[in-house]
């Protein structure tokens, strides 16, 4: 994070961070990260031209950058050192922690430039001229640098032509590197364009696709709905059918059942009809000998001796006669005669 704030030049806020890094890395116990973190804001004050406590911070980072075997992180505290040094015109400081640097550090081009700057700007034009020889001429990655070093010492020496000559090199090849990184970043952009561009339409494909699927998907559910639906309805059609056929059925079993027992009915009925002709023919029959026995029981009566004899009895006229004309013997032969009767 600090490294992005020092991309944007807002050094105090590029400071908080380093800061704060340095003391995580202190308490981790990280020694390569905190010595780094230290030369950055080292760096950073150095930038807003607090040299002094800059060169503080950075004495620290030395110290701890001591307890480490890392020698990359050695060279890039020493080469710190000394371009602060350089900075307070303290040559000698300067060159020892940048010849330092230079002798324990992979990448050597930055301490290369520090050291003929620095004696080009102290006047020592030969000890410049020795370490440019140094370094190899023919490795295309110092080829801009080494043009721009032989311009500083031709400078140096009021040599103007030829000082003119290696800067036109040097901003020639600077102009095509920039161009070239240019045409890079252009390609680059343009490749993010076309990845984003193709991106994009995966994107859309498989929103295409995923739509289709979702839609397929629906087809296929609404499909076996319908299906399922279908089948209910038939299913319950069937159970309708089924269930009309037995009512169907057991109607059929009643009405066959009731028609029995109305053909019983109608014979019972046939059979108590007869009776009752019979019956009726009887009761007639009995009502005419009950009429018949009657009529003999009063000609039975009529003919006999006592009714006779109360006949003549019922004739008699005997004024004042206070004494009944049936004796009780003739009472009891009447009770006999009616109960014989």
């Amino acid at each position: 994070i600090g490294d992005l704030y020092r991309e944007k030049f807002m050094r105090t806020e590029a400071i908080k961070r380093y800061e704060a890094a340095a003391e995580c890395f202190k308490k981790e116990n990280n020694t390569d990260s905190y010595a780094c973190a230290l030369r950055d804001v080292g760096r950073e004050y150095a930038e807003m031209d607090s040299l002094s406590h800059a060169l503080h911070i950075l004495i620290v980072a030395d110290s701890v950058a001591n307890k480490t075997k890392n020698i990359e992180v050695t060279a890039s505290i020493n080469n710190a050192l000394g371009n602060i040094y350089a900075m307070q015109n303290k040559y000698d400081k300067a060159e020892k922690y940048l010849l330092k640097a230079l002798l324990t550090g992979r990448e050597k081009m930055p301490d290369y430039v520090a050291l003929i700057d620095l004696y080009t700007t102290s006047g020592s034009i030969n000890k410049a001229k020795e370490l440019l020889s140094k370094i190899p001429q023919d490795n295309p990655q110092y080829t801009c640098s080494i043009k721009y070093l032989y311009y500083q010492i031709y400078n140096a020496e009021e040599n103007y032509k030829e000082a003119l000559v290696n800067l036109e090199e040097y901003v020639n090849m600077v102009d095509s590197i920039v161009y070239a990184d240019s045409q890079s970043k252009i390609l680059d952009i343009e490749s993010k364009y076309n990845h984003l561009k193709i991106s994009k339409e995966v994107d859309r494909l498989k929103i295409k696709q995923q739509s289709y699927i979702i839609i397929s998907i629906i087809c296929i559910i609404t499909l076996l709905l319908i299906t399922i639906g279908y089948l209910l309805y038939r299913k319950k059609a069937k159970e309708k059918i089924q269930r009309q056929r037995d009512e169907l059925y057991l109607i059929k079993t009643n009405l066959l059942n009731v028609s029995l027992e109305l053909e019983k009915k109608k014979r019972l009925l046939d059979t108590f009809k007869e009776k009752n002709e019979y019956y009726n023919k009887m009761q007639e029959e009995i009502i005419l000998l009950t009429a018949n026995y009657k009529e003999l029981q009063n000609k039975s009566l009529e003919n006999s001796p006592l009714f006779k004899e109360l006949t003549h009895l019922t004739t008699q006229n005997k004024p004042r006669n206070n004494r009944s004309l049936i004796t009780d013997e003739q009472w009891k032969l009447i009770t006999d005669e009616i109960t014989h009767i």
